[in-house]
């Protein structure tokens, strides 16, 4: 067998491999729907009720939460634009992602609790939560850098231009990473000067409380017309009540809230519903029946009772006359 022979069939070994790898990384890959892309005319409009949503959102953790998850999107787009060779796309949806990570990095800075240690706990959910898109990151990463390795028909000059992109959204949020550590490392500064305590010590304790990777918990107790939620997601921890017992509704509305879809909280959401009144068992119903059967009963035998006695009376008055 020839060299070049040997070389060909190197090459397509390796190309097969390469597609294998593919395939498996975008198989684990799991990342919100990128929805509308930036090759869509509708893009824009798409951005701007993402912009609405978030002025109309005052607290500011839960503001953090929906701009992370906008952040993932955009990566999503980035994704989708790269694997579909749409470069001038890709490049405004790593725009788009780059200024969400600048302001989310001012909304860290402004996190805050009047207790220290409910402010450390919320850094540590939104460190997770940076954490766990740092990892999409990297690995949207590896699938373009194989891609490209794959299909080898753009030019030198693209395939630079793609390098440089995806090496500059993935530094933008590894910042948001280096930010959020600066955040803890005042909280728990102020925490050992507040108490005393190590402030590392008070970090490990509060991690082993919410274990973050497992801590999300909605609850909706729904009695007399409404539905009590208790949310505990991410770094959001509150309460609230809803004037509807319809449950679509209070999925939707939780989803709205918390800035994600109702197919990422469905599965973790308890209802507990309380009957207003309990229906009468089987039994029951019978002993109350044979009761109402035995009243009649009694109540037939005192009128007749009644009827006897007149009878005999007015059978005695004709004796005497």
């Amino acid at each position: 067998m020839g060299e070049s022979n040997l070389k060909k069939i190197f090459g397509l070994l390796m190309l097969v491999f390469s597609v294998s790898v593919l395939s498996q990384e975008a198989s684990s890959l799991q990342l919100i729907d990128p929805g509308t892309t930036p090759d869509s005319f509708l893009y824009s409009v798409d951005l701007a009720l993402e912009n609405i949503g978030l002025a109309l959102t005052f607290d500011n953790n839960i503001k953090i939460e929906k701009k992370l998850r906008n952040a993932e999107e955009r990566l999503s787009e980035v994704r989708a634009m790269a694997l579909d060779n749409k470069i001038e796309e890709m490049a405004e949806a790593k725009e788009n992602l780059e200024e969400i990570s600048d302001e989310i990095k001012e909304d860290l800075r402004e996190i805050e609790d009047d207790d220290s240690k409910e402010e450390l706990r919320k850094e540590i959910k939104i460190e997770q939560k940076i954490k766990d898109l740092d990892n999409k990151v990297n690995e949207v990463e590896k699938e373009i850098r194989v891609k490209i390795k794959i299909e080898g028909d753009l030019t030198q000059e693209q395939m630079d231009f793609i390098t440089q992109l995806i090496n500059s959204f993935g530094g933008k949020v590894r910042e948001l990473d280096i930010e959020i550590k600066e955040k803890k490392d005042k909280t728990k500064v102020k925490i050992e000067s507040e108490t005393g305590r190590d402030g590392d010590e008070v970090e490990d304790e509060l991690e082993e409380e919410e274990d973050i990777e497992d801590g999300e918990e909605i609850e909706v107790e729904i009695e007399e017309g409404k539905a009590e939620v208790d949310l505990e997601y991410g770094s959001i921890d509150e309460e609230f009540i809803l004037e509807t017992t319809d449950q679509e509704e209070i999925l939707s509305e939780i989803a709205s809230r918390l800035g994600v879809s109702v197919d990422d909280i469905k599965d973790i959401v308890e209802f507990d519903i309380e009957e207003d009144e309990e229906e009468p068992d089987e039994e029951e119903g019978l002993e109350e029946d044979e009761g109402e059967e035995e009243d009649d009963e009694d109540s037939e035998e005192e009128e007749n009772g009644e009827n006897s006695e007149g009878d005999d009376s007015e059978e005695s008055e004709e004796e005497e006359a």
